[in-house]
């Protein structure tokens, strides 16, 4: 059994890990100011991807909780986020992507969460923090999900999986290391499910996945991503996805309109496309 630091001001510890993608330092700047904000004591690890010192830099600039480890050596955000794990010295670690801005209670409430009987994984509530302006159907549920936004409304559920933009995972009930490094995106591989293989293991165990609405991150959506162009790519890889892993196991009900279906009829040839595709091996 791992070695963990015991509780901070009245609970339990915990680690902020940050496997970086983002190139824009302006951005990332503000992840790190709204995350050190929103949580008092918690150290913050920035497992750094990228090939310059850009967000080393900005690192060096928010004080003593955030630690810089530059991993240009990668094999993949999986790998990065193992690597994340083995740099914390706490039972519990809160993911969080480098484009995603906390409100204040995020951490509070997945700590919240955590300590409820049998939750292994605690899933924020992600919603769209647009730059663009994007049309009606960019909007929808089957939209929103490939956006990487999760919203089930506002009380807690229990979840067969999490979003990866935020979420927090106590290491006494998951997989160790916890995630499988044959998942997840890396070079030549745009498909993610890193996360959906760690809920499952947790689950098949008798442990909790739970998404808990009070705390809400807000996921940065550049322009580009407000198109279409970008939305019937994203419909493709979401059809490799489908093909690879079968079908996921279903979240909890959301109602769907004729705005639904309308953006699920207009992605369907890509996402068909896709599924055709995922015929080929990782």
């Amino acid at each position: 059994m791992a070695h963990y630091d015991g509780a901070v001001s009245g609970r339990a510890a915990a680690t902020i890990a940050i496997p970086a993608m983002h190139d824009d330092p302006e951005v990332f700047g503000r992840v790190l100011d709204l995350a050190l904000a929103a949580s008092e004591h918690e150290r913050v690890v920035v497992v750094d991807m990228s090939q310059n010192d850009a967000l080393a830099q900005v690192c060096a600039t928010k004080g003593h909780r955030v630690q810089h480890h530059a991993f240009p050596e990668s094999g993949g955000v999986s790998h990065s986020r193992n690597r994340c794990v083995e740099l914390s010295d706490t039972r519990h670690v809160v993911f969080l992507d480098s484009d995603a801005f906390v409100e204040p209670g995020w951490i509070d409430a997945l700590f919240e969460c955590l300590g409820e009987d049998r939750v292994a994984v605690a899933g924020s509530r992600v919603v769209a923090e647009w730059e663009g302006r994007p049309g009606r159907l960019l909007q929808t549920t089957t939209a929103s999900d490939w956006l990487s936004l999760f919203d089930f409304g506002e009380r807690p559920v229990d979840v067969p999986r999490i979003m990866g933009t935020s979420y927090a995972i106590d290491r006494d009930r998951v997989a160790d290391p916890p995630f499988d490094e044959t998942l997840g995106r890396r070079p030549g591989w745009p498909l993610a499910m890193e996360e959906n293989a760690l809920c499952e293991w947790s689950r098949a165990r008798g442990w909790r996945v739970v998404y808990q609405p009070r705390s809400v991150v807000r996921h940065r959506i550049p322009a580009e991503r407000s198109t279409w162009r970008w939305m019937w790519q994203r419909a493709h890889t979401a059809g490799r996805e489908t093909r690879i892993a079968g079908r996921f196991e279903p979240m909890p009900e959301r109602a769907l309109g004729l705005e639904d279906r309308l953006f699920q009829a207009t992605v369907a040839l890509p996402f068909l496309a896709g599924v055709v595709a995922g015929r080929g091996k990782r």
